[in-house]
């Protein structure tokens, strides 16, 4: 993921994929979300990483937390 675009702390990020960001409900801190490609034959491929803990997550821990 590109941190230089995403701006950490920010809930309202404009350069985040779809929905995002959201919240970490371990940390507290803010998940970016950030489209690596979407194409037919690989399908979509999206980076989430917290911007506090530096976790990063994959999609079915971002969508089933929440």
């Amino acid at each position: 993921m590109n941190e230089t675009i995403h701006t950490v702390g920010d809930k309202a990020c404009p350069v985040c994929w779809e929905k995002f960001p959201r919240s970490h409900l371990r940390c507290g801190g803010v998940v970016h979300a950030q489209l690596i490609h979407d194409n037919p034959e690989q399908g979509i491929l999206v980076d989430f990483k917290c911007d506090k803990c530096g976790e990063e997550l994959d999609d079915y821990q971002i969508y089933w937390q929440t």
